[in-house]
């Protein structure tokens, strides 16, 4: 019966909840010897229940993943500014130049047991790395080997094998719209099919989508027109389809962009409605929905793989675009830096002044009203009783849809002859926006 229960959760977070009231509430960051962690957070990574966070003053973990106990884990009084954790942990840390104090750039450091080791993407190599334009990442490759990938801005990307011990930088190339492999604005690994995909952006803000087949050691490029700014890029595989996503930085031009193609047609999945839209991160959920990270407006989710989007949840002071380019920021405004979403809860890190949101599913579902409609089964039969205009929802196991009525009375009589025999969930939209969750079994 547990496990029936688990997987039954399982199925109401990643359908249902996101149709009752969901509110973000800030997550604990008091250290477990006192004090708070730094405010400015910049990424975050949740390894087996673990909630590591880069800030300000280095690396913080909370064991609990609920916040609360955080314990210092490395790099505490540098600016860490992003994580990647795979088989290699690494972060990036924000220095002054050596060249000019005045600018900044990024260096490299990788979890060497329990210390934190500088790489040869360092201060003695600025001038030839250039800095970080977005995420880098790692991968696996067929040999066991673990590559560093890590896009620049103005100097293409460069790549290691070697756990960053060295390096090499593949070669710019050409095009009608200028240099490409040049500004790499994004990159993102498709899961299961090792392939890296990312940004690039030439002159009059004409985009290329550049892929690598073979773990970053060579790249190709296909010309996708004038995206502004995507930073976001997102592959993934659903229902059974390839899809690539692209995010776009501001203004009207912006949008989140989808190919179903590999880059060759793409059409704007989400544009209007938004006041301001500087997109920084897509990503799903292990249960299918799609969130948008709008970094100074909020967190967008889409249930339908991007053909429309809403809200996730309220409580976010949503900053305006006059206050994102303050200097210092507006004072009682949020900025995003980074989302992490699963099927049982949802992180939203803040810069500047006020830490972690986050949203438990779990909790949420108390405000879902269960088993409020009444049904009946008799002779393959499904009788629902449920006011007029209500939409029903048979879902399987899996959540998918198997099927769609609309109420025309308060009883609605459902042929369920051709359902597989199994376990389904009856959800239904009643007339004023409640929901009720049932679940029935097929015989």
């Amino acid at each position: 019966m547990k496990k029936f229960t688990s997987l039954f959760l399982f199925i109401l977070f990643g359908y249902f909840v996101a149709d009752a009231a969901l509110t973000w509430q800030k997550l604990d960051l008091t250290k477990a010897g006192g004090g708070t962690i730094n405010l400015n957070i910049s990424r975050m990574v949740l390894e087996n229940g673990k909630l590591y966070v880069a800030t300000y003053d280095g690396i913080w973990v909370s064991p609990s993943g609920n916040g609360g106990d955080w314990e210092p884990f490395g790099l505490q009084g540098q600016k860490v500014t992003r994580l990647s954790f795979g088989n290699l942990k690494l972060a990036l840390v924000l220095v002054t130049a050596s060249n000019d104090a005045t600018k900044t750039t990024s260096v490299l450091y990788k979890l060497n047991g329990s210390t934190w080791e500088l790489t040869n993407l360092n201060p003695d190599k600025l001038s030839t790395f250039g800095s970080a334009s977005s995420e880098f990442t790692q991968i696996r490759d067929q040999n066991g080997n673990d590559i560093i990938l890590y896009p620049t801005w103005g100097n293409g990307i460069w790549r290691s094998d070697d756990g960053g011990a060295t390096w090499t930088n593949f070669p710019q190339a050409d095009t009608e719209h200028g240099k490409v492999y040049k500004n790499v604005l994004g990159l993102h690994v498709f899961p299961g099919d090792n392939i890296v995909y990312g940004t690039d952006k030439v002159a009059n803000n004409d985009n290329y989508l550049i892929y690598s087949e073979d773990y970053g050691a060579t790249w190709q490029y296909k010309h996708v027109g004038k995206f502004f700014n995507p930073h976001a890029v997102y592959a993934r595989t659903y229902n059974d389809k390839k899809y690539i996503y692209y995010g776009g930085q501001n203004g009207s031009d912006g949008a989140i962009w989808r190919s179903e193609d590999m880059g060759t047609t793409w059409e704007a999945s989400l544009s209007a409605g938004v006041e301001y839209w500087e997109c920084r991160k897509i990503t799903g959920s292990p249960n299918g929905n799609l969130y948008s990270m709008a970094s100074i407006n909020n967190l967008y989710v889409s249930k339908d793989n991007g053909d429309t989007f809403e809200v996730f949840a309220t409580g976010l002071s949503i900053p305006s675009q006059s206050d994102r380019i303050a200097n210092p920021p507006a004072a009682d405004k949020v900025f995003l830096t980074d989302v992490i979403a699963t099927d049982s809860k949802v992180y939203l890190s803040t810069a500047f002044r006020e830490g972690i949101y986050v949203v438990d599913l779990q909790t949420a579902l108390v405000n879902v009203p269960k088993n409020a409609v009444s049904y009946t089964i008799k002779n393959n039969t499904l009788r629902v009783n449920t006011s007029e205009n209500s939409n029903i929802q048979i879902l399987n196991l899996t959540g998918v849809q198997v099927s769609a009525y609309k109420a025309h009375s308060d009883v609605t009589t459902i042929d369920i002859t051709n359902l597989t025999p199994g376990v389904y969930f009856l959800k239904v939209k009643n007339a004023d926006n409640s929901i009720t969750i049932n679940k029935f079994i097929k015989k």
